[in-house]
């Protein structure tokens, strides 16, 4: 069977203060754990999908340092990247009047409109969509780098959780995420 593993890159340096968080890059520590997570990686990979974020497509480099491949990286900034934003200066004003991606994420879960951002079902189905259309070599594991924010909205509403609490305590750490196998369905 193929098995997707969705997750979030490697570790980095704050972002706060940063003029533009997106291009932060992996810190040395990031570097190290992306090597040894590709090290541990047993079956072959098939695919790797990157956010457009540096610190995404460096995690998936390392982690093909680790495991001595050379699978080339597909970057989709739609899906991957900005995919829960319609209008991204808007999302990062109610990010910022919300105060955490968190508590942005609460909203979306609970259906409630936040200015900036697509309903949560939407985005949700297109990552789905997007991960079940790509790969999908027999005994082969794809990969999918994004951000903590991506992999909590979908594990929320996959999981159906709608609690501040519930969504807070899975918030994915570094290189945490979940695993996908089987048909669309």
């Amino acid at each position: 069977v193929n098995v997707k593993m969705v997750f979030r890159h490697s570790f980095r340096d704050t972002l706060q203060g940063k003029e533009n968080p997106d291009i932060v890059p992996l810190n040395e520590e990031g570097k190290r754990a992306a090597i040894e997570f590709g090290m541990r990686i047993d079956p072959e990979i098939g695919q790797m999908h990157s956010s457009f974020a540096p610190r995404c497509i460096q995690t998936l480099e390392y982690i093909n340092t680790g495991k001595k491949s050379s699978v080339p990286i597909v970057v989709s900034k739609e899906i991957l990247g900005e995919g829960f934003t319609m209008n991204k200066k808007l999302a990062d004003q109610s990010f910022k009047l919300e105060g955490s991606l968190k508590g942005v994420a609460y909203n979306l879960v609970n259906e409630i409109a936040v200015s900036g951002f697509y309903p949560i079902r939407r985005t949700t189905k297109s990552m789905l969509d997007y991960i079940f259309k790509t790969g999908n070599d027999v005994n082969k594991l794809d990969l999918y780098c994004t951000h903590d924010f991506h992999i909590a909205l979908m594990i929320s509403l996959i999981f159906n959780l709608n609690e501040q609490t519930d969504i807070v305590s899975q918030w994915p750490r570094m290189l945490e995420g979940f695993f996908a196998w089987g048909t669309r369905e």
